[in-house]
């Protein structure tokens, strides 16, 4: 039998993350990035970060709030990235 992970974030909770915020997170990136297919991989990234890595909340904390934050800051990384890229 494997150790019950601490880190992980319950299955259950995780689906109602994604079947709730969705829509918002996606916005949020597409905002920065102005490309539906690239905000489309940019919200792949944030969930299968938060399945990685699941964030602290507190109990006050909005989960939307925060996957909003993660879709933008890994928007702005594209961004950099692409730039970076482009200059070379």
């Amino acid at each position: 039998m494997s150790p019950v992970r601490s880190d992980v974030l319950p299955r259950a909770l995780y689906e109602r993350w994604v079947r709730e915020h969705h829509a918002a997170v996606w916005r949020a990136a597409l905002r920065i990035v102005r490309d539906r297919a690239l905000a489309d991989d940019i919200v792949a990234r944030v969930y299968l970060r938060v399945l990685e890595q699941p964030p602290r909340l507190e109990p006050a904390a909005s989960p939307e709030r925060l996957l909003c934050w993660l879709a933008c800051k890994e928007a702005l990384t594209e961004l950099r990235a692409r730039r970076r890229r482009d200059a070379r």
